[in-house]
């Protein structure tokens, strides 16, 4: 990617041929994940270049839209979630003026990496937490997008349809904050340490983990010996569809189907119960107060 973004020439390169492709094979658009500029490795100007990118692709949609007389292509970019990682790699308020949307990847804003239990993707911060550790939450990061500049109608929720697993010491110890030693063994299926599907979840809750839904950060966690799980359910996504259509932001995605109950064998007798659960809530009128 840096190498892309190096030259003008090497992006009018990209740009040409991805207007190509996407129109040869009857695309709706294209979706930029580049994770993320200014850091892993790629240098600092890359946040500047990265702008110009997405300026070009957009001109270069608009351009195409007129001469075909087609609907222009979509243009739109998964973005991070950190406070670290907008500020490195981010010129916000520009992107918002070419993207149609920020896919804003908001969750694993914690894991088997800490040294303690914390949420995946919690919608709040707890009242005990301070500094550093509030901006480690779902609303903290939209709203500062949109404080930098981001239009709130072009920001997109990311919703994690998977779980984060830690290995724990004593299970009548647990909730957020409980010292963790890494991440949990792999699940049977998806066979990825500290991942656990949310069907995983659900075998899991009828195999003996004990689910505890917390109030303050609007998300649920289940535990046994050994293991704590932090993922999210059908009532905290539709909390969340719910906060995200109250603020006016523009829409979710899910990270990622085949986590999902996609054969409805584990969860509630029903095929992809989070995503028809996200579907159901985010067409339900909202509540005026």
């Amino acid at each position: 990617m840096t190498a892309m973004l190096s030259t003008a020439a090497n992006r009018k390169e990209f740009v040409d041929s991805t207007v190509k492709y996407l129109r040869d094979r009857n695309f709706d658009g294209l979706d930029l994940d580049f994770e993320y500029p200014g850091r892993r490795g790629s240098p600092s100007g890359d946040k500047q270049r990265f702008t110009f990118l997405v300026q070009e692709l957009r001109e270069a949609f608009d351009e195409d839209a007129l001469a075909t007389g087609k609907d222009r292509l979509l243009l739109t970019a998964a973005v991070g979630a950190g406070k670290g990682t907008i500020d490195r790699a981010y010129e916000v308020d520009k992107l918002s003026r070419s993207l149609d949307f920020f896919n804003v990847m908001t969750y694993d804003y914690h894991g088997g990496w800490d040294s303690q239990t914390g949420h995946n993707a919690p919608l709040y911060p707890t009242a005990a937490e301070t500094g550093t550790d509030r901006n480690k939450n779902i609303e903290w990061t939209m709203t500062y997008y949109v404080a930098l500049g981001a239009a709130p109608e072009k920001l997109v929720v990311g919703m994690p349809l998977y779980g984060r697993g830690y290995k724990i010491v004593d299970a009548a110890q647990h909730g957020p904050g409980t010292p963790a030693h890494g991440s949990s063994a792999p699940a049977q299926y998806t066979r990825e340490t500290g991942v656990y599907s949310y069907y995983e979840v659900c075998d899991y809750l009828g195999n003996g983990g004990t689910r505890v839904y917390e109030d303050d950060q609007c998300v649920p966690y289940a535990y046994g010996p050994g293991t704590w799980i932090t993922y999210d359910d059908k009532v905290s996504l539709r909390k969340k569809v719910t906060w995200l259509k109250e603020n006016g932001f523009g829409g979710w995605l899910v990270w990622s189907l085949d986590m999902d109950d996609f054969t409805g064998d584990f969860c509630h007798s029903e095929k992809y119960p989070l995503v028809n659960s996200l579907v159901k809530a985010l067409q339900q009128p909202v509540e005026t107060r």
